[in-house]
């Protein structure tokens, strides 16, 4: 009789269970599971049933903070992002525009998506549209050093996020990949957080001692920086030492003007030797643009200036160097320039000269509609004019006539008065100043003047 009451207790709790699950599925419609335990005896029911928001229970994962904001409470300093609390801000990358992308729930290098209420700035950026700056600074720039032959070097640079996001980093060396490596190429940066790496620089034994250039490119999601390799690969014994520097003055220097440096030579052999001086400007992926050579003695010392000229290459970095060689034995040495495209000056003095035409201009015109009236006047009053014309040159004659002879000088002026009253006689009439008979009157007026003085 024992195992049929075992049965019957276990059938009137599966009973009961599905009773109790059938009255909350009517009231509450929630998803859960139970677990029913009999004498003895334990089991799970899963039921799938619908959640229903606003009864203060969070049900996951039915309920987010998505579905349910009022049953699933966003933390203090929180945001639901997608179902799920983050902490800062929510983006993804097709959220970013500008070319940003989407770090740490941040667009990183511009203005957080969103636009909302007010608030918040802080250094991660808000909702309330605060501008994010990312911004890092690498140590050294550029990157200069000598080596010898047969040496090997390894150089620290120390990256630091100084900007308010946090930074994924990527390096890449360009050039001479030959003779130098990275101990890393990938990293990532919280704001003020630094990384170093290192630049591991091998230059062998049967290297050519020059001056090399490369550069490496330091990129992050939205901003890249480039970093000048400056190498002084020299002989393993020098007996010579050059030191190149570039003044102040042309460290930023126009398309097209000459680039001067100051080139300081050392003698370490005590007695006066010739030396090879080669000079030349390289650009940073090491191609030689304009070079120079020249014998020079070296006594204890000396110091010069030397020039070159690019032409006009595109704006940049460069580098001028000098290398000095006696006999198989060489020591280099460079200066890092930059070559800027032309300013174009506006200077107030091109205003006043255009003005300064423009008034000359004006000045002639005034000139000539002057003597265009005054000529025009001359004609309007032209019987006036000659009338009186002719008796200062019949006073004249008169005047000379008790002499025993008119000067010929006198005579040939007096003509060529009474000619030119003629002539402006014919022209007022042309114009219709006068008439044809006040013209011929005066023609006749004035040949009898004519006849006279003959």
């Amino acid at each position: 009789m024992e195992k049929p009451n075992l049965l019957l207790t276990i059938a009137l709790l599966i009973f009961a269970s599905v009773s109790l699950i059938s009255a909350i599925l009517i009231a509450e419609k929630i998803q859960n599971t139970f677990q029913l335990t009999g004498a003895g005896t334990s089991g799970s029911l899963n039921f799938t049933v619908q959640a229903v928001c606003g009864n203060s229970i969070c049900q996951n994962p039915a309920e987010t903070c998505s579905t349910c904001s009022a049953d699933c409470v966003v933390g203090a300093g929180n945001i639901c992002c997608s179902g799920v609390n983050t902490t800062g801000d929510c983006c993804s990358d097709s959220d970013c525009s500008g070319g940003k992308t989407c770090v740490a729930n941040l667009c990183v290098g511009g203005v957080p998506v969103g636009g909302g209420g007010g608030g918040g700035g802080g250094g991660r950026g808000s909702k309330g549209g605060t501008t994010i700056n990312p911004e890092f600074i690498v140590i050294p720039d550029p990157i200069q050093t000598t080596i010898k032959q047969g040496q090997t070097q390894g150089i620290p640079i120390t990256i630091t996020n100084t900007g308010k996001v946090y930074l994924p980093f990527t390096v890449e060396l360009y050039g001479l990949e030959d003779m130098l490596t990275l101990s890393n190429t990938q990293f990532s940066l919280p704001t003020t957080e630094s990384e170093t790496i290192t630049l591991n620089i091998d230059f062998p034994k049967d290297k050519k001692p020059d001056l090399y250039t490369a550069f490496l490119l330091f990129k992050t999601p939205s901003i890249t920086k480039k970093v000048p390799i400056i190498i002084a690969g020299e002989s393993f014994k020098i007996f010579f030492d050059v030191l190149t520097v570039v003044p102040q003055d042309f460290k930023s220097v126009e398309i097209g003007d000459d680039v001067w440096a100051t080139i300081s030579i050392f003698n370490f052999l005590e007695i006066p030797k010739d030396g090879e001086l080669y000079y030349a400007i390289k650009d940073l992926n090491n191609n030689v643009l304009a070079e120079k050579s020249e014998i020079v003695e070296v006594k204890n010392g000396t110091s010069f200036s030397r020039s070159l000229n690019i032409g006009s290459k595109p704006p940049g970095e460069y580098v001028f160097y000098s290398k000095i060689t006696y006999v198989d034995y060489t020591a280099v040495s460079g200066d890092l320039f930059a070559y800027v495209i032309k300013k174009k000056i506006e200077t107030p003095a091109a205003l006043p000269i255009n003005w300064l035409w423009l008034l000359v201009l004006i000045l002639i015109l005034l000139i000539f509609n002057w003597m265009y009236l005054h000529h025009r006047r001359k004609l309007k009053k032209i019987e006036k004019h000659y009338k009186k014309e002719l008796e200062e040159v019949y006073n004249r004659y008169k005047a000379s006539r008790y002499k025993k002879d008119l000067k010929e000088r006198e005579s040939i002026s007096l003509k060529d008065r009474l000619q030119k009253q003629v002539n402006l006689l014919e022209k007022a009439y042309q114009e219709g100043f006068i008439s044809k008979e006040s013209l011929e009157k005066g023609k006749e007026r004035i040949d009898e003047v004519l006849e006279k003085i003959k």
